[in-house]
């Protein structure tokens, strides 16, 4: 398991949740925006078997599967540097992209709830703030909430952070959803539990309180 974290630490630094230079990954319509099931969601299904077979003592099947994980990571690497990407300017490439974010309400047409789950969080600065764990509709069934996983590993410990969808940016071509904000404004924010969405009056008082922080953080 800990050799698990340390790879996960060490592709968060990397930045593997964005998508490599146009050609890497497949494009999958999301309305009039195209979002990519690129390297991060590889990396996350293959982390994930490794996780399993650590949480049942599956010791060397766990260390093979870390070892593709470090080949595809590698791979990546040398696909970015043949797109004229050195690792030294890696980070500068990827601030870019974030900068081509847009707001989600001109993304035109429909958002498959697919693109949304599972994609990732950062700010401007290209840091993580965590990974899209589940939506929250509103009664005409239209994204209303989305909940960002924070702290913990693996599931354990993790806190929701609900987002209003609104306030989210989308990258082109990128698993990414942007959010300007520091990061020690997203670790004070309210944290959740997912069943508080099924409770009306629960929901109504946590949802005040949602506003209120994203509103006054959001503005400053």
């Amino acid at each position: 398991m800990a050799d698990i974290q340390a790879f996960s630490q060490q592709a968060a630094e990397t930045g593997y949740g964005l998508a490599g230079p146009p050609g890497y990954g497949t494009a999958a319509p999301v309305g009039g925006w195209y979002g990519t099931y690129g390297p991060r969601r590889e990396l996350g299904a293959v982390l994930a078997a490794a996780e399993v077979f650590a949480r049942n003592g599956r010791e060397e099947a766990c260390q093979n599967v870390l070892a593709e994980l470090r080949d595809m990571q590698e791979q990546r690497q040398a696909q970015l540097e043949e797109a004229g990407i050195p690792p030294e300017q890696v980070q500068s490439w990827r601030q870019e992209l974030l900068l081509s974010a847009q707001p989600v309400s001109e993304l035109g047409g429909n958002i498959r709830v697919d693109n949304v789950v599972g994609a990732d969080l950062r700010n401007l600065r290209d840091e993580d703030l965590g990974d899209i764990k589940d939506v929250i509709l509103n009664q005409d069934g239209e994204l209303a909430y989305v909940l960002v996983g924070r702290g913990g590993f693996f599931g354990i410990g993790e806190q929701m952070v609900p987002l209003r969808w609104q306030d989210l940016k989308a990258v082109p071509q990128a698993d990414t959803f942007l959010l300007d904000i520091p990061e020690d404004v997203f670790e004070q924010a309210p944290a959740v539990d997912r069943d508080v969405f099924t409770d009306r009056d629960a929901y109504a008082e946590r949802r005040d309180e949602i506003d209120s922080y994203w509103d006054q953080h959001l503005q400053d």
